[in-house]
């Protein structure tokens, strides 16, 4: 088939030249190959624009212009890509060009193949490459590293990246500037391959990927800096900002941070933060856990805060919005908690106005817990009580003891003198007999009647209480005692241990009642326990003895009044007595520098230790 200049047809040269014009400079070339290669072209057509500009004209070959060597040609390179893939549009270039009448021009040159003619077009350049070329002067001229990179993907995540382009800011950051340089991986370069993989999905998902770099001075010149990469399109643009004059600010502020969430952290209180009017709180410190059972995340709403508080409460909590709508400056309350575990606690609540850095008005507020306060409080009150009890029994039982000496002395005097004494009278003096034992009891629970103390063998006094109870004790009732033979005695009065030990065995089997079973065991050990925080004692060692039962144990709301003198949870009558036998007790313990304590739980029984000074040196 003969090839003729499309020329030749002139409607065909118009719509062409039409075409052209919009276009730009257009040739349809037949290439002339050699081994492959093209060697030349057969001109068929090109309008008057690449005519013009390229000086070929239609009909003629491509050496007529530019010689026989025009393997290097753009058109030529363009024509050779195009043979290599029919059908598809392949550019090259850009090329500089300078213009005979001053200036230059940049152009690609762009071909496809059609059949075996190669339609070769050139693309005008010169205005794109100057904008680009300011825009990379303009990045250039940045403080700021900017980096264009295409990133590899493996299933869509980012595994590394290529660098594309880079600015001159971009080379000077970097201690080896080649890891900047096109074609450069960014993991051969960066010390922190793992974060900056990080950052690099984050941005390739679209989501916001920015981060405060702290240099590795073998790699980054720059102290710190705040990187930033973004997806456009394809590629990832990565902006690497100095953040050096900065480092002893963030340093600060880090420390201020660490700093401050520490104080807040080892504060006895749990914070609240908030904004009236808003729902949730804006902070809530971490240390919540500890105090109300609940992490932060779980106490966002003050509906949360509420929930855990003891219905009966729960009003006084409601008046929160009361203090808010009355502008009060201040609130403060006791609110008792019920935890996530189960157990309960009293918080000192108190709250505080404050203004927001926005101008919000907003709160406060402090949780604390005050339940082994209030417990150590209600302990001394309970002591402060005893100790005056014991003030005003000690008084009463003096004057009272006095006037039964009165009275026992004249029924002896009228009984002594032959008179026939009538059953009123020895009755009289059978009351004035008892009555003079209360008052010795009272002034004994008073302390202010001190025993006669001597080397006492506990596994003696024991001994002699099993002995006197085993004829109270009914069938069903089992007692048992442990004594270890190498217990050392204690120095005391001995009849003030037996009225003690006998005072707590009575209770025990009155606990028990027709069956259970009653446990004496003595023990030495180093440290005392005592229901009077405020009263330490002596130092040790100590004798403790311990009389248990298996009976239905004192109800937690009673614990601290069985010390009290004249309390009892039994009824009282001639059998159970008048509610002094652990007062008493209390009294000789203390008096001889011991300590006393109580444990018990409903249902489960009741322990009661008593501890005096070991006599260990017997030199």
């Amino acid at each position: 088939m003969a090839y003729m200049p499309v020329s030749g047809d002139p409607f065909a040269a118009l719509v062409l030249d039409a075409l052209g014009e919009a276009m730009g400079p257009i040739a349809v070339v037949r290439p002339v190959l050699d081994a492959g290669r093209v060697v030349d072209g057969d001109v068929l057509w090109l309008t008057s624009s690449a005519q013009t500009r390229s000086g070929l004209v239609a009909g003629g070959l491509l050496s007529d212009v530019y010689g026989t060597d025009i393997a290097h040609m753009p058109p030529t390179l363009a024509a050779q890509a195009a043979l290599r893939t029919p059908g598809v549009q392949v550019t090259v270039g850009p090329y500089k060009v300078h213009r005979p009448e001053g200036g230059s021009l940049m152009y690609e040159v762009s071909a496809i193949t059609y059949l075996d003619m190669v339609v070769v077009s050139f693309l005008d350049r010169t205005e794109q490459v100057r904008e680009h070329q300011m825009f990379h002067e303009i990045l250039d001229g940045l403080d700021t590293a900017v980096m264009v990179l295409q990133p590899q993907l493996v299933d869509g995540v980012v595994v590394d990246a290529v660098v594309d382009w880079s600015n001159l800011a971009s080379r000077s950051a970097w201690v080896n500037p080649r890891g900047t340089e096109p074609g450069a991986h960014v993991l051969e370069g960066y010390f922190d391959s793992e974060a900056w993989l990080d950052l690099a999905n984050a941005a390739w998902s679209g989501a916001p990927a920015t981060r405060i770099m702290l240099s590795d001075p073998t790699h980054l010149q720059w102290g710190a800096a705040i990187q930033v990469v973004t997806r456009l399109g394809d590629v990832l643009v990565e902006s690497t900002h100095d953040r050096s004059q900065d480092v002893s600010l963030l340093e600060r502020i880090a420390e201020s941070d660490f700093r401050f969430a520490t104080l807040i952290e080892d504060l006895p209180s749990t914070v609240f933060v908030g904004e009236f009017g808003k729902s949730r709180f804006e902070f809530v410190s971490p240390n919540c856990l500890q105090l109300l059972g609940l992490p932060p995340q779980q106490l966002q709403r003050f509906s949360d805060v509420l929930a855990l508080v003891h219905p009966d409460d729960r009003p006084t909590a409601a008046s929160v919005s009361e203090w808010v709508a009355a502008g009060s400056p201040h609130y403060s309350a006791e609110w008792r908690i019920h935890r996530a575990d189960g157990t309960e606690c009293i918080a000192a609540v108190s709250a505080v106005c404050r203004r927001s850095p926005s101008g919000a008005d907003g709160f406060l507020g402090l949780f604390q817990d005050v339940t082994e306060q209030r417990r150590v409080l209600q302990q001394f009150e309970a002591g402060e009580r005893l100790r005056s009890l014991g003030r005003a029994a000690s008084a009463i039982a003096h004057d009272f003891n006095n006037l039964l000496m009165v009275v026992a002395g004249n029924i002896d005097r009228v009984q002594r003198s032959g008179s026939a004494a009538s059953q009123g009278l020895t009755d009289a003096k059978v009351a004035a007999d008892k009555a003079a034992e209360l008052a010795r009891t009272m002034m004994t629970f008073a302390r202010s009647q001190p025993g006669r103390p001597a080397p006492v063998s506990i596994d003696h006094v024991v001994d002699r209480c099993v002995t006197i109870s085993s004829a109270e004790i009914s069938s069903g009732v089992r007692m048992t005692t442990s004594i270890p033979v190498d217990l050392p005695p204690v120095f005391a009065d001995e009849l003030q241990v037996a009225q003690v030990l006998h005072s707590l065995v009575s209770n025990a089997l009155e606990a028990v009642g027709a069956s259970g079973t009653v446990s004496i065991s003595a023990a030495l050990v180093e440290r005392a326990r005592c229901h009077l925080l405020d009263n330490p004692g002596s130092g040790g060692p100590f004798v403790m003895v311990t009389v248990a039962d298996d009976g239905q144990g004192v109800p937690k709301e009673l614990l601290l009044r069985v010390w009290e003198p004249f309390f009892t949870s039994k009824v009282i009558s001639k059998e159970h007595g008048t509610g002094l036998g652990l007062s008493t007790a209390h009294g000789i313990v203390h008096q001889h520098d011991g300590h006393l304590t109580l444990d018990s739980e409903p249902g489960r029984g009741t322990s009661v230790s008593f501890y005096l000074p070991a006599l260990t040196d017997l030199s």
